[in-house]
């Protein structure tokens, strides 16, 4: 067994690119600590192999720690396209931070690969109601960052272009930030006011004290100059006594709005989770129009089904003169725990269709979409009706989602496989380029191949990831020297998830890799990396890759005399011996002595992007896919051979 404090040498198998790190791991409060990348003396906790296994953990990018996925389809062919969006709703100790933090929002592709984590941009805080949305045509990314009471959007590249802050940031509300009008106007959710209720209102219900209600609201928006266009609080228009949950004066919720959509014809659609209502509220004066469900509906459902409690994320779908239908998530879980009401079997989403011009105006429940687990989703939760007809939940605990055909039928199901939780998860189209270039990080292994007797040779092994780059579809491994000028491609392999590795028989002294997209083109391409090298200076594999190195300095030194073009030290054997005895004092000692010297800056000081967060390499693996074979760090092979 591995003691508590050791540099790790262990074999891994290659094809699931797996590499042990050898770091500083803190001890961990609960199994939601987030992995640390300090420098010193490594200490293996039992609960990081847990951590491992739960999030997501990647050699060029420690600082990204993602929550993984375990998806189970049932018709792969059905699923509508796009990316899953999703946020945890939870804290999760960050003490390199030095204070709690969360792990960011996160895209993820349909195989619960992660696509692109947002803890770098937003510092490890958490987005609420992450999403893909578009303003004035133009995709862009929307969410509410809690921690800075504001709401952001951040366009293709990553880039935050528009923050949005008001007066009083304590009314900033979690609940929701999206646009509507074709994206020429957004609506947020707001925490309107906390007043001192009417004590006539609250006698009338039997409380005999005064008490302070909190009043929910929203905002509307113009997304070219991000100035109000409208307002609504709901004071002196929903009343103390349509709530249907217990009074608490803490402040009272009495109503806790928790979506806002808008319907084609300027009127708003309003959800009041602890009223069981939908609200039609007028988009001239604010008054309420009609309500759906609750204590005081004006609608007489048809069909036995028809009802719902504690719903979230309702959406407006079709209006026309005579119907209208809506789209809503039935929690049917009113209150709180230990002691919920529950007002149906299960959770489930429901497509609802109004008749509006009869008189009692009707709903009636057209599909049922139900929780994949006949469980409860208990006070959270989305519902979404995808493009394809297709619909997608978000049950929050453990953040389970699903997607269903139109006739309700489940397509797939996943969890994360730790127990965390998701306010909201969406499915949507997005394409992302991100400005800064794909991470990489290599250095020189030494493979024994059991076939061939045990033999030893050295590769380069390499890692990369873009983190956001939703086009790439391989990688381009070019060969270079320190200032990328001479190139030459060793290998070229299939994008695999987030992170890729690949390998080039042979030492490369610096690497660059191309991202490539699905016609052949370069995307990016990553700056020139060091390679940390093996301490065997004279290795078969280094005395080849110093002679190619040679090779284009005395290139390199033809080219500024003005030779380049008449003559080639690299083609032409009479030239390369007298350039290469002019260039040999010169070029290949201070060749030598520069990538000496920035070996040996690679191998004390190389760190990840994020400087918080640190990690030096030990141990990599190669396998064919097959068996595993053993993979030694070169350096400490060469201890050992010297030590016989």
């Amino acid at each position: 067994m591995p003691s508590t404090s050791f540099r790790s040498l262990l074999p891994v198998s290659l094809c699931a690119s797996l590499a042990l790190i050898d770091q500083t791991q803190a001890s961990p409060s609960n199994a939601h600590v987030r992995r640390q990348y300090d420098t010193g003396e490594s200490t293996i906790d039992v609960q990081s192999e847990r951590h491992r296994l739960d999030f997501f953990q990647f050699v060029t990018r420690p600082d990204i720690d993602a929550p993984r996925w375990k998806v189970q389809v049932y018709d792969k062919d059905a699923l509508a396209p796009g990316y899953w969006f999703a946020s945890v709703y939870e804290y999760i100790d960050q003490t390199t931070a030095g204070a709690s933090a969360w792990s960011g929002p996160s895209i993820y592709d349909q195989d619960g690969e992660l696509v692109w984590s947002g803890a770098p941009l937003f510092h490890g805080f958490n987005i609420d109601d992450f999403h893909a949305d578009q303003i004035n045509g133009t995709p862009v990314l929307m969410g509410i960052h809690h921690k800075q009471r504001r709401d952001v959007v951040v366009n293709s590249n990553y880039e935050i272009i528009k923050e949005v802050t008001i007066e009083q940031p304590n009314k900033v509300d979690i609940h929701g930030f999206h646009t509507v009008d074709n994206g020429t106007r957004s609506l947020a959710m707001r925490h309107a006011d906390a007043a001192p209720s009417d004590p006539r209102e609250l006698s009338a219900l039997g409380y005999g004290e005064s008490c302070i209600v909190e009043y929910s609201g929203f905002e509307e928006r113009d997304t070219s100059t991000w100035e109000v266009t409208f307002e609504w609080s709901a004071k002196d228009r929903v009343r103390l006594e349509e709530s249907t949950h217990d009074f608490a004066c803490k402040p009272w919720i009495y109503l806790h709005g928790n979506t806002v959509d808008k319907f084609p014809d300027g009127d708003y659609l309003f959800s009041g989770r602890a009223t069981d209502t939908l609200y039609k509220i007028s988009g001239i004066d604010g008054s309420i129009l009609w309500r759906l469900g609750g204590k005081f509906s004006n609608f007489t459902w048809i069909g036995d089904d028809g009802h719902f409690s504690g719903q979230h994320f309702a959406r407006v779908q079709e209006q026309n003169a005579t119907h209208i239908i809506l789209s809503v998530l039935d929690n049917a879980f009113q209150g709180r725990q230990p002691h919920p009401v529950l007002t149906n079997d299960q959770s489930r989403g429901l497509i609802v269709a109004l008749r509006t011009d009869t008189q009692p105006m009707t709903a009636q429940v057209l599909q049922t979409y139900n929780h994949p687990h006949g469980g409860y989703a208990p006070g959270r939760g989305s519902f979404q009706i995808l493009d394809n007809g297709n619909a997608f939940s978000g049950w929050w605990t453990n953040g389970l989602i699903s997607e269903h055909a139109p006739n309700g039928t489940l397509l797939m199901e996943a969890v994360w496989t730790t127990n965390l939780r998701s306010y909201r998860a969406y499915k949507m189209p997005w394409v992302g380029h991100p400005t800064q270039p794909p991470d990489v990080y290599a250095r020189a292994v030494i493979v024994e191949d059991p076939e061939q007797g045990g033999r030893k040779s050295m590769q380069t092994a390499v890692y990369v990831s873009w983190n956001g780059a939703t086009e790439v579809a391989s990688w381009r491994l070019l060969k270079t020297t320190a200032h990328g000028k001479a190139r030459e491609q060793v290998a070229e392999i299939a994008r695999q998830g987030f992170e890729t590795m690949m390998t080039y028989d042979g030492y490369a002294s610096y690497v660059v890799v191309q991202g490539i997209d699905r016609e052949g083109n370069v995307l990016g391409e990553s700056t020139v990396f060091t390679t940390i090298p093996p301490r065997d200076k004279f290795a078969p594999a280094v005395l080849k890759e110093q002679h190619w190195m040679s090779a284009h300095a005395a290139a390199a030194a033809a080219a500024l005399a003005g030779l380049g073009e008449r003559v080639s030290p690299v083609d032409n054997p009479v030239a390369a011996f007298f350039f290469g005895l002019m260039v040999s004092l010169v070029g290949v000692c201070l060749v030598k002595g520069i990538v000496h010297l920035r070996q040996r800056r690679n191998q004390r000081s190389w760190r990840p992007r994020t400087e918080q967060n640190k990690a030096f390499y030990e141990a990599v693996s190669v396998s064919d896919c097959g068996e595993d074979t053993l993979v030694e760090d070169a350096f400490v092979q060469d201890e050992k051979d010297e030590g016989r």
